[in-house]
């Protein structure tokens, strides 16, 4: 298939930010560390190659689709941001006399993050046709594109600018703000939380008036966004608790990262789109499953190594691990249903209460014996469960008669 001229500068695009991502990448590689933080760090190089594919994919399918040019932006400024972090760490030191370059590099890396921020917000507003709900939602744009501007004025006046990881400057020789810089970053980030709100807002807003395709595509969204932040929140009390062993959690948030420009491109593409409920049921089933299997299994460990200890004054046994395994096997099955069941009648009542209805179907026509009150009660059970708009039954009458 021949690509169009849209499909092909997203995909120039795309393999440009791949050669900046290798070059980020290459000092790391040539001096690896330990495997995990190796694995993680080509993780994090690999988000220019994801969510520039997909958006590259949604640009050669919907040219017209906004959200397919914002997935090229983030995996641009990822890969440039990556590049320049590369060439900072090269350098060494900032230079106590810097030049243009030196000052140039630094202006972006101290407002280029907006790159990355200022798609990921719009998103949410424009998801997933690449239009906002109505045009009152285009003041939510405005707005944040005010903000930008109003973080662009204070980073190019500031008095210095931020190199490599932040905790570096350098002069800003056309920095005049002094020190109400802190001031005006206050009223930045009072701004920048209200756009946030007003952002997600507008995901929630539109789901509510979508029809049946539009719902199921927000859906898919609002999943990768809850593993992100389910992610992000483990990830946060992971260092606090062991602030030496990052590398584990930073896989698991690099993965909850890689899923949202995946959930993106399924939403959009539509490809096997209806069976988000399956997967959004079932990962509620099996979270909450592994919560009360994790809190049963230390609760168990907790009591029976207290146990052992009173009756023979030992300390830690491999009895006690073997008898939890068991204990927590044993109540694998009754805990999954009961999840199964809590979670379907306080998520997706409409499923539980059909189940219930076909089981009281089932039990009352093994009972029946007339074909008319049986057929009256497989209509009823028909028009609880699938609520048609019409119903009726044919039935068949034997060859003869």
């Amino acid at each position: 298939m021949r690509l169009t001229r849209p499909a092909l500068l997203a995909w120039s695009l795309c393999a440009v930010g791949v050669v900046l991502a290798l070059y980020g990448l290459a000092p790391i590689v040539t001096a690896p560390p330990d495997p995990l933080t190796l694995i993680g760090n080509v993780l994090t190089s690999s988000f220019t190659l994801v969510f520039g594919a997909v958006g590259a994919l949604i640009v050669g399918r919907q040219p017209r689709n906004t959200i397919g040019w914002l997935l090229m932006i983030i995996a641009l400024s990822l890969a440039v941001q990556s590049a320049v972090l590369a060439y900072q760490a090269q350098t060494g030191l900032p230079p106590t006399d810097p030049t243009a370059a030196n000052i140039l590099i630094a202006w972006y890396s101290s407002w280029g993050w907006w790159l990355l921020m200022g798609p990921l917000l719009l998103i949410p507003v424009l998801f997933p046709t690449g239009r906002p709900l109505t045009p009152r939602w285009n003041w939510v744009i405005a707005s944040l594109i005010a903000c930008f501007l109003f973080f662009l004025f204070l980073v190019s006046f500031a008095p210095e600018l931020g190199v490599g990881d932040g905790l570096q400057t350098i002069h800003n020789p056309i920095g005049f703000l002094g020190e109400s810089t802190d001031l005006l970053l206050v009223v930045f980030v009072a701004l920048l939380v209200v756009n946030v709100g007003l952002c997600v807002s507008a995901l929630f807003f539109r789901y509510r008036s979508a029809a049946l395709i539009e719902r199921q595509q927000i859906k898919w969204l609002l999943l990768a966004c809850g593993f992100f932040l389910a992610s992000f929140a483990f990830s946060a009390v992971f260092i606090l608790t062991l602030p030496d062993q990052t590398a584990g959690p930073g896989i698991i948030f690099d993965l909850a990262v890689l899923a949202i420009p995946l959930a993106i491109g399924v939403a959009i593409l539509r490809y096997r789109l209806f069976d988000i409920n399956v997967i959004i049921r079932r990962t509620l089933v099996y979270s909450a499953l592994s919560a009360v299997l994790a809190l049963a299994y230390f609760g168990s460990v907790l009591v029976l190594q207290n146990v052992f200890q009173a009756v023979t004054g030992e300390g830690r046994s491999a009895l006690v691990t073997v008898l939890s395994t068991l204990i927590i096997a044993a109540l694998f099955g009754p805990l999954r249903s009961r999840a199964q069941r809590t979670i379907d009648r306080r998520f997706y009542r409409q499923k539980y209460d059909a189940a219930r209805t076909l089981a009281a179907f089932g039990a009352q026509a093994r009972d029946v014996v007339e074909l008319e009150q049986l057929s009256e009660q497989l209509l009823a059970a028909v028009d609880q469960t699938m609520q048609p708009a019409h119903v009726g039954l044919w039935v068949r009458k034997p060859d003869g008669r």
